[in-house]
């Protein structure tokens, strides 16, 4: 076998190899999304009962203003069972004509009064949820009482004579970030390896960061969606190290390498013996001067035409 053969041979295994590990590559790429796809559907369904159990102390209040017809009453024993010291809601508010007057628990929340429409940061969406008559949920940012948090407004109209509605106010729920995300247990992702964004677009068309575990590019990744008042939140989701691990594709390239040269070494080793036995029978059936059959080769053929019972003549000539 030439050299030229050997490293043709090795090449086109390098190139079968090559192949295999692409097509490795990608149904690990594939099991891995689908397997990141069942996590982020599980973390958007947390994230989404998170948030949604919070508003609902909102709505509830909604409800005790209407039945009330706008009379406020027993705020503080209201507000302490809706609140049950959960860390994730900062505090409860209701705000009459748009000013926060009922706050809970007051504690750490005495910045909070004032009128909505006065404060430059809130007057937009105040407005338009009062003007829309949906629930909004605007942040996260720095809150006036200290710290990070999203705030749902609720806002609240009530029937007049005319049966006309008039708007009373806002029933307000502020959430702390990111104790809302607890129950979603997002530090887990970090633990199981994967790198995670929660981000809106703002009016602006500007992405904004609502809760992270990472800050480099997320190109690539998986991508949900949560449903909140007034917007969408979206999830991205990906593995840290990528979705084909580095380390798997250098193991498969060195065993596939090794699979290689092992082969080689058998097509060559199998070859070699092959013409050496060749080599020994040839030599075992001439003569070594002339290169002419000798007598074994001789006897050899006279028994394969006996045992075939194939006519045959013989024709003898002395050298001497």
């Amino acid at each position: 076998m030439k050299k030229r053969t050997v490293t043709a041979m090795f090449f086109s295994l390098m190139l079968l190899s090559v192949l295999t590990i692409a097509l490795l590559a990608r149904a690990e790429k594939k099991r891995n999304i689908q397997q990141a796809e069942y996590v982020m559907l599980s973390e958007i369904s947390k994230i989404q009962y998170a948030i949604d159990s919070r508003l609902l102390s909102a709505e509830i209040f909604e409800m005790i203003i209407v039945n009330n017809h706008g009379t406020i009453t027993e705020f503080e024993m209201t507000a302490e069972r809706l609140y049950e010291n959960d860390p994730a809601i900062r505090s409860l508010q209701l705000a009459p004509d748009g000013i926060v007057t009922y706050v809970y628990p007051l504690e750490g929340n005495e910045n909070a009064f004032g009128s909505l429409f006065d404060h430059p940061e809130r007057k937009a969406e105040a407005e338009y949820a009062r003007d829309t008559g949906k629930m909004t949920l605007s942040g996260p940012y720095e809150l006036s009482q200290g710290g990070l948090g999203l705030v749902a407004r609720k806002p609240i109209y009530l029937d007049n004579e005319r049966r006309e509605p008039t708007f009373w106010g806002f029933s307000i729920a502020v959430l702390n970030v990111p104790e809302i995300f607890h129950r979603a247990e997002l530090k887990n992702l970090s633990n199981r390896g994967y790198a995670y964004q929660i981000y809106k677009i703002t009016p602006e068309d500007e992405i904004q960061i609502i809760s992270a575990n990472t800050e480099n590019d997320m190109s690539g990744a998986i991508e949900g969606s949560i449903s909140v008042p007034n917007g969408t939140w979206f999830f991205k989701m990906m593995p840290k190290t990528g979705w084909v691990s580095c380390k798997n594709i250098m193991l498969e390239s060195i065993a596939a390498v090794l699979i290689d040269v092992l082969l080689i070494l058998l097509v060559y080793g199998g070859w070699t013996i092959l013409r050496q036995k060749r080599k020994m029978t040839e030599l075992a059936n001439t003569d070594p001067l002339t290169g002419l059959y000798n007598v074994r080769r001789f006897m050899s053929i006279m028994k394969q035409l006996h045992e075939n019972k194939q006519p045959f003549g013989v024709l003898y000539l002395d050298l001497n």
